[in-house]
């Protein structure tokens, strides 16, 4: 693509991430990318190594006269999530990205384009290939299966770096500065039903117009989980019933958009179960007006030939009913979530029914407690619990040389302040510093709409403005 005939900047960077979406790099297929940077390193005298996740670690000396000054860690990931529109017939194993510019805007055609985080290859592809400007010495990682559980970062061997300040460039947008993420915990409740013969009449209860949203960056919009109100919706009923089934959510770290049960019913007591769950459908109208407006409880006849005993069956409404969801605590410093819980999914798990909990905090020891509440509140209900994948959070630093400088730069060359926020998702960054305490970390990145879906765009303007300022940050680094 003819960068240079569109007055876009920088162009080598741009080189670099179009060599990128050259390659079939979704998570768990990075061996392709990895190549690419080992040879890349190899064609310029770098020390690179790799290891058995396909990080990739690369080395260069500080510029002439510089080499003696302290290291700067640069980090991002090679992996992208691949979607695409219903229409496309493209093939993520083998196809290179079609790449489209349109209105200072870059995108791929009905893909995802990869910006994130293919941004912050290209970029330490370029700082890496230059040597025009001043710099410390270079310390570049590129981690693996981001999007998919932190893989390559939890693999990942810092002791192959001297650097006690780290750039991760999985930041953003443009303006703002990440200085603290959360840590997560899923909690899983697992129950082995006994069932019985059915008796009565079966009905199918369908919580479900709620809008939903990611777990982590949305959690305080105080929309509607399906999984909760379900169990709201079980509570309510004011006679004996036995489950059938029951199922919901997507997703351990999306908040559930739909969730359902089927029950059996006394036919003589019928009449007064749906006038409950009518009733409580317009309380939820009424509590979730303002975020889940189109909020509904649809009542469906079914049949069946068994159900749980009376005993499951509360055991399950009552954990749902008692589960924690939403924010739990916040910082007042910040303005952002601390640490919070969401009820994910609820399925059949062979023979048992798990229900899986996202839990999410940036302080270790909330983290902590409100697990060992979800697991004992499990236990005394009868579940067998255990605890799925985690990952470490990174709290807030009250001091930071390198958050100042940044803050600093930005002012300097654009008139205006770097905003430090929170974010209430998991990054690397909390990996890295339970690795390496000493680490002072600032997590910044361009201007990129929509990822992780095929209307993703890269701002190419924005692009060029953070080049320049990773330039003179490390250029300010080596004075």
């Amino acid at each position: 693509m003819d960068y240079k005939t569109k007055g876009i900047y920088p162009e080598d960077a741009l080189r670099y991430f179009e060599d990128l979406t050259r390659i079939p790099h979704g998570s768990g297929n990075e061996v392709g990318v990895a190549q690419y940077l080992l040879n890349f390193a190899k064609e310029r005298g770098l020390w690179a190594k790799t290891d058995d996740a396909h990080n990739v670690y690369i080395k260069k000396p500080g510029s002439r006269g510089k080499e003696h000054l302290p290291a700067v860690m640069l980090q991002g990931h090679t992996d992208m999530v691949c979607a695409k529109t219903p229409d496309s017939d493209h093939d993520f194993e083998k196809d290179p990205l079609m790449l489209v510019v349109e209105n200072g805007l870059l995108h791929a055609d009905r893909t995802t384009l990869g910006a994130d985080n293919g941004t912050a290859v290209a970029l330490m592809l370029a700082l890496l290939a230059r040597d025009d400007f001043p710099h410390p010495p270079l310390e570049c990682l590129f981690t693996t299966e981001e999007e998919t559980g932190l893989t390559g970062a939890q693999a990942a061997d810092l002791n192959c770096f001297e650097a006690k300040r780290l750039l991760n460039l999985d930041g953003g947008p443009e303006g703002m500065a990440v200085a603290s993420s959360a840590g997560g915990l899923r909690v899983d409740f697992d129950l082995l039903p006994q069932y019985e013969a059915a008796q009565g009449k079966a009905v199918k209860i369908r919580v479900c117009g709620l809008k939903g949203g990611h777990s982590g960056e949305m959690i305080d919009t105080e929309r509607g989980n399906a999984n909760k109100l379900l169990g709201r919706v079980l509570h309510a009923i004011p006679c004996a019933w036995n489950l059938v089934e029951i199922s919901g959510g997507s997703k351990d770290n999306a908040i559930p958009q739909e969730a359902s049960a089927v029950i059996m019913l006394p036919e003589a007591k019928m009449q007064d179960a749906l006038e409950a769950i009518k009733t409580i459908e317009s309380h939820f109208k009424g509590e979730l007006e303002d975020s889940d407006p189109g909020v509904c409880v649809e009542i469906s006849n079914v049949s069946a030939e068994k159900m749980m005993s009376c005993e499951d069956s509360k055991k399950m409404m009552n954990l749902l009913f008692l589960l924690p969801y939403g924010v739990i605590s916040r910082s007042l410093q910040l303005d952002v979530v601390k640490t919070s819980m969401n009820i994910g999914t609820i399925s059949a798990i062979g023979e048992k029914i798990r229900v899986v909990c996202s839990l999410r905090s940036s302080v270790a020891s909330e983290l902590d407690c409100l697990a060992d509440r979800a697991r004992m509140l499990g236990r005394l209900l009868g579940f067998e619990v255990s605890d799925g994948a985690g990952y470490p959070g990174w709290s807030y630093a009250a001091s930071s040389p390198l958050r100042d400088l940044c803050v600093q730069i930005y002012k300097e060359e654009t008139g205006k302040e770097l905003k430090v926020i929170a974010v209430h998702g998991g990054l690397e960054c909390g990996l890295f510093k339970q690795k390496r305490p000493e680490l002072d970390i600032v997590s910044i990145g361009p201007t990129a709409d929509n990822v992780h879906t095929p209307k993703e765009t890269l701002d190419l303007a924005s692009f060029g403005r953070f080049y320049d300022f990773l330039r003179t940050l490390l250029t300010r680094m080596a004075e």
